[in-house]
């Protein structure tokens, strides 16, 4: 009889030891991250849309390259006008009409 209640108070001690173990490691992960992203400055975005038409050697990449603004990467702004315009593939013409999605950051 003793050495059961012993028994059941050793596991109840080991299952509050491994609760305690995932609270701590929450709580460092979250402190950890605060410092190392710091505060993020208060961004405000907003997006608008611009119709421009194809020129003779015009490019997905390079329109993307031309209109992206400092924070996005091309790869991402190319993506963007290809699903703005329900494109498959990065091909376009000379004389298309398109439509290129301008985000402008403000801090």
């Amino acid at each position: 009889m003793k050495n059961e209640k012993h028994r059941k108070r050793r596991n109840k001690c080991k299952s509050m030891k491994g609760l305690w173990i995932v609270v701590l490691t929450a709580l460092m992960m979250l402190s950890l991250s605060s410092v190392a992203f710091g505060r993020q400055p208060n961004v405000e975005m907003s997006t608008y849309y611009e119709c421009i038409r194809v020129h003779a050697g015009d490019t997905i990449w390079g329109l993307a390259e031309a209109y992206k603004n400092e924070h996005q990467r091309t790869e991402h702004m190319v993506d963007e006008i290809m699903m703005v315009n329900g494109l498959s593939s990065p091909n376009i013409r000379s004389g298309e009409k398109i439509i290129i999605p301008i985000t402008v950051v403000t801090e």
